[in-house]
């Protein structure tokens, strides 16, 4: 039984006028080096998508890039964040990505479903997206927090060729600075707010680096910690007593110490460690129904209120060794790193076992009964990876190869109590050994109703490499290739409990061995210094698995079973694969005040590995359904309006669905319907869009050399799909499929007023002025329970923000 809570390069001069300080607030892209000090003549774009650095505008993929100093200005301050401003971004659960099992990243609708993810993260060039193991709970991957960073890119469409399986949708990557070795430079931040109905919040953050031998020798070490006051108050649902006010609160520090040593002037050395820890008291979850003492206006839970709460911790450790030499206009780059990463939540069953068996919620006789279930994770990977690139900027050939090696041991383990005896007692009149026929299963004198344990070892071995050739002036063509041999080994289970349907078990899965190859096609026409169009086709991967047989074994799961017309659960599942075309385009107009890119896509997935809900008994598992189409575009444009008063506007547009029906096999009569002809993607906005506008005074006659702003930022996601009421598995009660409820629709504005003078900036603010409370990952643990549970987003928030560079 797997119970989650619910079924629901160098450039011309002309170049250096591209748009950065008008694009950071738009957050098209990065700024690299210093802020313009010129209003309308605007630093060079520099991102890295190519593994190497250039400039944005000679770059054929669709990018969003941030800078530090945009997302201060855009208030971008979380993982969450990200998805309001980044086109064709979207989370399954936006605003829970604390607790990170409820979580998922899709860009441009590829989604993982529970699996693989399908978003690759990285810091630097550390990958540290995880596998997931629905076998035997709930995990995700690490988000990592966002202070001192050099910028966060965000790219869309498959990038298998450059970064491998499992970036099928795109990448994202957090880029830290890298020491100097000939200024010192620092950064800090202190922040201070109120929540509407909440605990205040705050934050301190300090970044400083500086030579230690001039041209030699330098470092750079940052630490930031902040306090997320809650807004959640838990309730006992019994009594409906407020036991405790502003429960979900969180803390999280994030420290990371560099170092670069230069002995020549073509060896570095870069050795670095990313260290965060992250803790939460409860989910930012809140009671839709079923509350004694509803509180107007108030966020509250009936969940928690029993020890051990439901707390979330999560540690996170990255050390990082990176080697660049350059030598007869090449340059050879290592990079080797280690993923430490360890995730510990707990989560309230004790109304959502009742309700799951069929009774109610909230029976008197249950007020003492204590259920919770705890998610234990952990990945230990290390990866190693070698890129030999060209330096001559002169030449019509441009290339990068280089060689990976990663080994991931990841696991998750899953125990939920207690002894179920005062439930089946209640229900069907007897102790739960008379009601099941097995024991419980107990560790450390706790007795589990059901227990999992699953471990997996990945492997990866890969030989990639991407070649550019102008082959006429300004027309350029590129090819990439990546051959990866994928291994999934040393899959075991072990389990037992009456929700298990055994005493105890161990499984060894088969292994999953093979040989993915992910080209990639470019055509670039760059019709002037700052304009371009190009035209790309790429594929992208990832790796199948197994399936823990254990669910077939479970006579709980018959009746599921029986409803997909199904005798058991697949033992495997295979690799699924896409293909994408895009067309884009990346401009400037009106002597650089006005800047847009923008580029159509058509994908093709196939084999698509879908994760499946077994309802009666809480068990879930993986294969491959068909096919789906994801079509769109994105679009960002920034504009200098008038000196002094920029604005900025992003949106895209997702369109996912399946194309043709599948059937399940028939039992006793017509075939289930498992997907429709047309059906929708869960879980993906079709529209995503974000409006930004900074309009800045000179205040000089008040406070010599300063300026005062004024910024508004709108940001809007659309409401995601509602489900087919002809397919297996739908819940009308929430309008999807089971696990799957649609969130609606909403935007979120914010203000900020402040004053820079120097380095320093003071500014207030107000996030989410209107107070939207949107209706987000609504759950419910049966079909037929009543009790009902949301998301909620942080309410109206308001503040003070001190930053100041040095």
């Amino acid at each position: 039984m797997r119970l989650k809570r619910g079924i629901g390069s160098n450039c011309s001069n002309s170049k250096v006028v591209a748009l950065s300080a008008l694009l950071s607030p738009l957050g098209i892209s990065a700024v690299h080096g210093q802020d313009t000090q010129d209003a309308t003549k605007l630093d060079e774009i520099i991102v890295t998508a190519q593994r190497r650095a250039e400039s944005l505008d000679k770059v054929p993929v669709s990018v969003t890039a941030f800078s530090q100093k945009t997302m201060d200005e855009l208030h971008i301050t979380s993982f969450d964040d990200l998805a309001t401003v980044v086109p064709g971004l979207s989370f399954t659960t936006v605003g829970n990505s604390q607790q990170q099992s409820n979580t998922d990243v899709a860009i441009r609708g590829i989604y993982s479903n529970g699996n693989s993810p399908t978003t690759g993260i990285y810091i630097d060039e550390t990958p540290i997206a995880v596998r997931q193991n629905v076998a035997a709970g709930f995990s995700g991957s690490p988000h990592p927090d966002i202070f001192d960073l050099d910028r966060i890119e965000v790219l869309r469409g498959p990038q298998g060729t450059l970064f491998g399986a499992s970036a099928m949708g795109g990448v994202i990557r957090f880029i830290t600075p890298t020491p100097s070795l000939e200024d010192s430079s620092g950064y800090s931040k202190a922040e201070f707010s109120y929540t509407d109905r909440g605990a205040p919040s705050y934050a301190v953050g300090l970044a400083y680096g500086a030579p230690i031998v001039q041209g030699v020798a330098g470092f750079r070490v940052s630490g930031w910690f902040h306090s997320d006051g809650g807004f959640i108050d838990i309730e006992n649902p019994y009594t409906g007593q407020i036991l405790n006010r502003n429960a979900n609160s969180e803390t999280s520090y994030t420290i990371r110490p560099s170092f670069t040593y230069q002995p020549t002037d073509n060896l570095t050395i870069t050795p670095a460690v990313f260290i965060q820890h992250e803790h939460s008291d409860a989910p930012p979850e809140y009671w839709r129904s079923d509350l004694p003492n509803p509180e107007q206006g108030a966020l509250v839970s009936g969940y928690g209120w029993r020890s051990p709460e439901q707390p979330v911790t999560d540690d996170l450790t990255v050390p990082s060794l990176a080697i660049k030499y350059n030598f007869a206009g090449l340059s050879l780059q290592s990079d080797t790193s280690y993923v430490d990463r360890s995730y510990n939540d707990y989560d309230d069953y004790s109304e959502l076992l009742p309700a799951f068996f069929g009774g109610p919620p909230l029976a008197p006789q249950l007020a003492g009964f204590n259920s919770w279930d705890q998610n234990i994770v952990w990945t230990r990977a290390w990866q190693q990876e070698f890129r030999l690139s060209s330096q001559d900027a002169d030449s019509r050939f441009s290339w990068v190869a280089g060689l990976y090696y990663r080994k991931a041991l990841d696991g998750v383990q899953q125990a939920i109590a207690p002894d179920l005896t005062p439930l089946t007692e209640l229900l069907f009149g007897q102790t739960s050994l008379q009601t099941y026929g097995i024991p419980d299963y107990v560790a450390g004198g706790q007795a589990f109703d059901s227990y999992s344990r699953f471990t997996t070892i990945t492997e990866s071995k890969a030989v990639f490499g991407e070649i550019t050739y102008e082959i006429a002036p300004r027309l350029k063509t590129n090819i990439g290739l990546r051959i990866e041999r994928s291994t999934v080994q040393d899959q075991q289970e072990q389990y037992g409990g009456p929700l298990q349907g055994v005493t105890y078990a161990t499984t060894v899965l088969p292994d999953q061995k093979q040989t993915p190859i992910t080209p990639r096609f470019g055509l670039t026409y760059q019709y002037t210094d700052q304009d371009m169009v190009y035209a790309t086709a790429a594929k992208g991967y990832r790796p199948g698995g197994s399936n823990s047989p254990n669910a077939t074994e479970n006579p709980l799961c018959d009746a599921s079973f029986q409803a997909l017309g199904l005798k058991g659960v697949p033992s495997t599942y295979d690799s699924d694969s896409l293909w994408s075309y895009e067309l884009g385009a990346k401009d400037s107009l009106f002597h650089d005040r006005l800047s847009f890119q923008a580029s159509v896509y058509y994908i093709d997935w196939s084999g698509i590995q879908t994760q499946v809900n077994l309802p009666s008994c809480g068990a879930f598992y993986t294969t491959n359904r068909g096919k789906a189409i994801s079509q769109g575009f994105d679009f960002q444009a920034a504009a200098v309006v008038v000196d002094g008063f920029k604005a900025s506007a992003n949106v895209g547009y997702t369109d996912v669905y399946y194309p043709n029906a599948e059937y399940g096999a028939a039992v006793g009569g017509a075939p289930p319907l498992l997907i429709g002809a047309g059906d929708k993607l869960p879980n993906v906005s079709p529209w995503n869009a974000s409006l930004h506008m900074d309009y800045s005074v000179d205040i000089g006659r008040i406070w010599n050399e300063a300026r005062s702003y004024v910024r508004v930022d709108y940001r809007w996601i659309d409401a995601t799909p509602k489900g087919d009421p002809r397919t297996v598995g739908y819940d009308p009660a929430v309008e999807g499929a089971i696990g799957f409820a649609p969130n609606s629709a909403y935007g979120t504005l914010n203000v900020r007023l402040g004053v820079v003078h120097g380095g320093l900036d003071v500014s207030a603010f107000v996030n989410n002025a209107t107070n939207a409370n949107p209706v987000l990952g609504v759950t419910h643990a049966s079909l037929n329970d009543t009790l009902f549970s949301a998301t909620a987003i942080r309410p109206l928030t308001m503040g003070l923000t001190g930053l100041y560079r040095f």
